[in-house]
């Protein structure tokens, strides 16, 4: 998808459902890290500076070769650093 198809996405849910209307995404972990291979189509740092206000929260896929438990110890930050962006850890 594209990122003006997500923001078109996420405003018309807002507008059909309400503000109170809770949206979520779940991205592979590679797509939090600004430069990595991911299957989102877009990017979601600027998702979050255009519509970050009205994603409840993230929920991070960690699987298949796209972001493991057992990944190298200097990536960890990286995602830890696109979480607090908004102050939400």
């Amino acid at each position: 998808m594209s990122l003006d198809g997500i923001i078109r996405l996420i405003d018309r849910l807002k507008s059909d459902f309400g503000d109170e209307f809770i949206i979520t995404l779940a991205p592979v972990a590679t797509a939090m890290v600004h430069g990595l291979r991911h299957l989102s189509g877009f990017d979601y740092r600027a998702l979050e500076t255009a519509r970050g206000s009205k994603i409840s929260w993230y929920n991070v896929q960690f699987y298949n070769g796209w972001g493991q438990c057992c990944m190298r110890a200097s990536t960890i930050p990286s995602y830890i650093k696109a979480g607090r962006r908004r102050g939400s850890l």
